[in-house]
């Protein structure tokens, strides 16, 4: 026995004994030219796990509903190509919403037999669970041999539904995403978590920071009036920042029922749709004041920044907002306008002035991390 051979038996458990967990892939054995598996070319790998998170009123839903359609139909979605196939919804909440919207693309797009499924469940689906995995694993295998094809697409919607609690802690998250990504590899499909935008950073997915490291595309759904946006944030292999616009279209289905569907729509179309995301403030609150200054704020550092934008994760790419400004600032700004209300009342000042970047933090108006702030575009 060759040295190579007694150690694939060791590590393989083929030489007695139990098996190992590990399994030996030698160089020797790998092919000249490994190909990625596309179930949407440069979008979503075969076997891999994305999260698409954006504001509940972003379209996430309607558009995770419409990329099933697609791959079911093995049309092109945003100019890419697909891996037709099974495509499953698992609707961990709102399932009568989901079917209307099924029901929509129906009617909307004129196909009338998809292999397309809503998966629906009758309690918490724990993804940290081994046995809940195998249920789904299990469930998908049904659907694939309903249709005689392989399940190419599943999105579950949504990641906090399979938590079983909290989102912000390692323990919690960790387990859950594993439990994707061992679904994913064992069906062969691509799996999608929906999910909401941290509350601190509207750029990044919520909850612990191991999501974002064990997924392989992160991407993001965003809304500019009546045009959406998926960005892809983050994609093994594939163009990050890569962008695709959309609109939804209102579907009646019947007497006071309608459902939206996703249309597609290039730049041309895109920046006709796209429309001033000048905030309505209230003149002469203290909100719309702070705002105003925050503008002023952004210009002077524009015009003569005392310190480079940091590179961090926490912060969005310059293309991604109207500008960056310091805190000190914006601070220096509004105590320069507003002097006479600042030495009448120093802790009433200070306080109205925290609580309006707050609330404009909250209101997604603007961004806030360690002394930075930008404006949202």
């Amino acid at each position: 026995m060759t040295k190579v051979e007694s150690t694939h038996r060791a590590v393989n458990g083929s030489g007695g004994g139990r098996n190992s967990l590990f399994h030996a892939i030698h160089y020797d054995e790998i092919e000249d030219a490994p190909t990625k598996l596309w179930t949407v070319q440069d979008m979503f790998g075969a076997g891999e796990v994305s999260v698409l998170f954006g504001e509940p009123t972003a379209g996430k839903s309607a558009l995770a509903t419409y990329i099933c359609h697609q791959i079911a139909a093995g049309l092109e979605l945003f100019g890419h190509r697909v891996m037709q196939g099974v495509a499953v919804h698992i609707a961990l909440e709102r399932r009568s919403a989901t079917e209307r919207r099924v029901a929509a693309l129906r009617k909307h797009y004129g196909i009338d037999q998809l292999p397309l499924v809503i998966l629906a469940a009758d309690e918490a689906a724990d993804l940290s669970k081994a046995e809940v995995v195998e249920d789904l694993i299990g469930a998908l295998g049904l659907c694939r041999d309903h249709y005689d094809q392989p399940v190419r697409f599943c999105v579950i919607d949504t990641l906090a539904d399979t938590l079983k609690g909290g989102e912000n802690a390692l323990e919690e998250m960790r387990p859950a995403v594993a439990g994707a990504a061992r679904i994913a590899e064992h069906v062969g499909c691509h799996i999608a978590l929906l999910h909401h935008p941290s509350k601190g950073d509207p750029n990044s997915p919520r909850g612990h920071t191991s999501l974002r490291g064990r997924v392989d595309t992160v991407a993001k759904i965003s809304k500019d009036g009546d045009l959406r946006t998926l960005t892809l944030v983050e994609a093994n292999d594939g163009p990050e920042g890569d962008k695709s616009h959309f609109e939804l279209k209102t579907v009646e289905l019947g007497e006071n029922t309608t459902a939206p569907v996703v249309v597609e729509i290039d730049r041309d179309q895109a920046a006709r749709l796209r429309v001033s995301s000048e905030p309505k403030l209230r003149a002469g609150t203290v909100q719309a004041s702070v705002y105003e200054c925050i503008k002023t704020a952004v210009d002077l550092y524009r015009e003569s920044p005392s310190e480079p934008v940091p590179k961090s994760p926490h912060l969005p790419s310059e293309t991604e907002t109207k500008g960056f400004c310091l805190d000190g600032l914006v601070r220096s700004t509004y105590e320069t306008q507003f002097s006479t209300a600042r030495d009448s009342n120093r802790d009433k000042f200070r306080t109205d002035y925290n609580r309006a970047l707050r609330t404009l933090n909250t209101k997604r108006i603007i961004g806030m991390w360690n002394n930075w702030i930008w404006v949202v575009k």
